[in-house]
This record gives C-alpha cells, structure tokens and sequence, in this order.
C-alpha cells in the first residue's frame, strides 16, 4: 500500500473500489449524470476491465498520480515520471492522455 499504509480506508482500495465504483456509476446513470473519475495508474492496471467500462459509459478518466503518493517530497523527475506513466496508462484505456489531474496530496 501506499506509503506502507494499512489503515482501512487504504485497504479499502483493493477490496470495495470496484464495487464502490460499480454502485456510483449505476446512481449516476440512474439519475442521467455525467461525472469524471480521477483514477491513480495503479487502479488502471489492476482493474483495467472496471476502468474500460466507465470509460465506455461516457465518463471521463482523469489522472491521479500513477502510484498515488503525494508529490510533495518528489524530484521534478519522479513526479514527471508519476504523470507521464500515469497519462499512459489513461490513455492505453480511452484513447487519449487525461484532460484532468487531481493531485494525490492532501496539501498543495
């Protein structure tokens, strides 16, 4: 995990953000909302299939960081790095670099 984070709302990631994701998607439809979706790299290679599938709903997949670690603490290297792999792989499942980046940080 993150940072070495084992809290459960870190955990949480790998065990309810697809289905998390599913039941929001299902509202949103339901009430004809479009809405945006920052997902970090991770996610978009461990659930492509989930990624894909929003994507084809029409919504839109926004960059989050790659490994999402805050940037803080990075080298402009390695945070080029975290957007450059990041905008790979949001590309490898819409077709496009992210138009949208939500920093991972909690602090700017």
């Amino acid at each position: 995990m993150a940072q070495g984070q084992t809290t459960p709302t870190m955990m949480s990631r790998g065990e309810f953000g697809v289905v998390g994701a599913e039941r929001i998607m299902r509202l949103l439809d339901a009430e004809g909302v479009q809405g945006t979706f920052y997902v970090p790299g991770r996610t978009l290679e461990t659930y492509p299939d989930a990624c894909r599938a929003l994507h084809t709903a029409g919504y839109e997949i926004a960059h989050h960081g790659f490994d999402h670690v805050s940037p803080a603490q990075m080298s402009r290297e390695d945070e080029l790095d975290q957007l450059r792999r990041g905008n790979e792989l949001v590309a490898s499942i819409t077709g496009a670099p992210a138009a949208g980046y939500r920093s991972p940080a909690w602090e700017l």
